[in-house]
C-alpha cells in the first residue's frame, strides 16, 4: 500500500491540510478499503470522492446564498439609513418653518 493510499488529505478553505490515518479493520484493510466475499479488496475512494464533491457543492451553494443575502442586507441597511437621514433633514426643515411662523405670530400678537 502506498503512502498516498495510507493517508487521506483534505484541503480546507483556509489552506490547511488535515491528514487522517484510517484505522485498520479486523481483516487488515483500512477504512478506505473493504473485503469482498472472496477476499478481494475494493476501494471506496471513488464513492468518498463523489460524496466529498457533493458536500463541497452543497456547502459552496449555501455560502454563496448566505453571501448574497448578506450583501442584500447591507444594501437594504444603506437605503434605510439614507431614507432616515433624508427624513430627518425634512423634519428639521419643517421644524424651522414652524418656529418661524410661531415667532411671527408671537410678535404680531404683542403689538
Amino acid at each position: 500500500m502506498s503512502d498516498e493510499n495510507h493517508h487521506r488529505h483534505r484541503e480546507i478553505d483556509c489552506g490547511s491540510v488535515v491528514e487522517v490515518d484510517p484505522p485498520p479493520n479486523a481483516d487488515g484493510s483500512t477504512a478506505n478499503e473493504a473485503a469482498t466475499a472472496n477476499g478481494d479488496v475494493i476501494s471506496n475512494t471513488v464513492s468518498e470522492s463523489s460524496l466529498a464533491k457533493g458536500l463541497s457543492s452543497i456547502i459552496t451553494s449555501v455560502i454563496k446564498d448566505f453571501d448574497s443575502k448578506a450583501e442584500d442586507t447591507v444594501r437594504s441597511q444603506d437605503q434605510l439609513s439614507f431614507a432616515i437621514d433624508r427624513l430627518t433633514r425634512v423634519v428639521k426643515s419643517i421644524q424651522r418653518r414652524v418656529d418661524n411662523i410661531d415667532r411671527m405670530l408671537s410678535s404680531g400678537v404683542q403689538h
